[in-house]
């Protein structure tokens, strides 16, 4: 990485860099409303200070499909596999956009039988855990959100990357202003 200081460093407004998120997108096969969702989560986690999964990752994500290791039109499947569960087969698409789907189904079972779960799997790298407790938090909803990760560091007095990151976030609301949102990883990098 380079270090660039505040005055080298230029600005761009949420809105633009949006919009330019989603024509990359686009161009690289994905539908209009996904490329929006994901360019609108990217933007959304720099804007909460979560930069380590906003723009700075678009090259990433577009190396990926251009590699055939993303699904850029999957065939996301649904099957219930309880009164209060559901299976998500996202067919090796956008993380944002299967994990986003799985949300929208947990809340809907959620709403029908008081608790929702969705799991998922076939998907791919979903951003910040925290984009989903708030989605929840949108339909007034207590969260619990948890991913799988690829190895990251090795065990302690270890040399071999071993274990993920093993990131988790949670959302309750709170009647207030402000809900609780947390999203952490157990791990530091």
């Amino acid at each position: 990485f380079t270090h660039l200081s505040d005055k080298d460093m230029k600005k761009f407004a949420a809105a633009q860099l949006e919009a330019f998120a989603g024509r990359c997108l686009e161009v690289l096969r994905l539908p209009t409303e996904d490329a929006q969702l994901v360019a609108r989560c990217l933007v959304e986690a720099d804007l909460r200070g979560q930069s380590g999964h906003g723009i700075q990752r678009l090259p990433m994500y577009a190396d990926r499909l251009r590699a055939k290791l993303v699904n850029p039109q999957p065939k996301i499947r649904v099957d219930r596999t309880s009164p209060s569960s559901c299976r998500v087969h996202g067919d090796d698409g956008m993380g944002f956009v299967v994990a986003t789907r799985a949300t929208e189904e947990a809340i809907r079972i959620a709403e029908e039988q008081g608790l929702g779960l969705a799991g998922v799997h076939r998907s791919t790298h979903f951003g910040c855990s925290s984009r989903y407790v708030m989605q929840a938090l949108e339909a007034d909803m207590l969260s619990l959100v948890f991913t799988n990760s690829s190895p990251a560091l090795p065990p302690f007095g270890g040399a071999k990357a071993l274990l993920g990151a093993s990131p988790f976030a949670a959302g309750a609301p709170a009647n207030q202003a402000h809900p609780l949102v947390l999203d952490m990883s157990t791990t530091v990098i």
